[in-house]
């Protein structure tokens, strides 16, 4: 076992939002492990595929949906970092919760957006960077995400799917993401971007 492997297995017990997180992150920044290209993390996580994806809210199996949510929290995390590129996941993960129908409430709901949120939360500034540079999906990549002016469309989507109410942490924390969203597209002069977003959608211009 590598010791990106092992790393991957703890991460998966470490809540995406524990300060335990950063910390295994901090160890690999001191090991050689940056890669410019995507790594397969998810084949390296023994078989590990999305346990929420296709369920119901009678369906869910917490433990296994709480480490998916936390290998995301990850990826997001080295992949704002340097460390490994992990964006085309992101670009796979975000649209199940905002994309596709999901349920109004309960588990379901909750631990499909909470990984789109973390996402953002995590690399938001590199994906929007990314799709500035025109280098993060390919043709083919880029008709698999449909609708297209995906920043926009996320942006919106998560503001209709958040909540201004604090007992709901998952919806509070959309909206959270909605506003990081908007300020990485201030602090960033709205450029122009192939494949996540444009100025030109909503009429708004550069």
């Amino acid at each position: 076992m590598s010791m990106l492997e092992l790393l991957l297995c703890i991460v998966r017990i470490i809540p995406y939002d524990d300060p335990g997180q950063d910390r295994v992150v901090s160890v690999l920044e001191t090991l050689p492990l940056r890669a410019e290209t995507t790594v397969d993390l998810w084949g390296l996580t023994n078989g590990l595929t999305d346990p929420i994806q296709d369920s119901g809210n009678d369906t869910v199996n917490i433990e296994d949906a709480s480490a998916w949510v936390s290998l995301n929290a990850f990826a997001g995390r080295i992949t704002n970092k340097g460390l490994v590129d992990c964006s085309l996941y992101a670009i796979i993960e975000i649209p199940k919760a905002l994309e596709k129908e999901i349920p109004p409430s309960g588990p379901a709901r909750d631990f499909k957006l909470r990984t789109a949120n973390n996402w953002i939360l995590n690399s938001g500034v590199k994906l929007f960077k990314d799709a500035r540079k025109g280098d993060t999906l390919d043709e083919g990549q880029l008709a698999a995400t449909a609708p297209g002016p995906l920043w926009w469309f996320w942006l919106r989507r998560f503001q209709e799917l958040g909540s201004d109410d604090s007992n709901d942490s998952v919806g509070y924390e959309a909206t959270q993401v909605a506003r990081c969203m908007e300020k990485i597209m201030e602090e960033n002069s709205r450029p122009k971007a192939r494949q996540l977003g444009t100025t030109e959608e909503d009429g708004r211009t550069e």
